[in-house]
């Protein structure tokens, strides 16, 4: 939490192996993509997600399905430096 205004900044999910980052507390929330849509159910009516992005109606039973998807687009970004 914040300790000014009391923003949770951070969770850990189920599987501690993950931390999820509140993405609108970065000073630069552009500068990431995300590599999954989750509860895409209850989205805003006007929400345009991508056709290639990664979707989830609810959330991934498996929490390491998750990780995979990001360790994926990780060694894509390191092969091409």
């Amino acid at each position: 939490m914040c300790r000014d205004c009391g923003t949770r900044l951070w969770g850990t999910p189920r599987n501690e192996a993950v931390v999820v980052v509140q993405l609108g507390t970065l000073d630069q929330p552009h500068a990431f993509k995300p590599i999954a849509h989750l509860w895409t159910r209850s989205k805003a009516p006007w929400m345009v997600i991508p056709d290639a992005d990664v979707q989830f109606l609810t959330q991934p039973e498996d929490q390491m399905e998750l990780v995979e998807l990001w360790r994926s687009k990780s060694n894509n970004i390191a092969g091409r430096k």
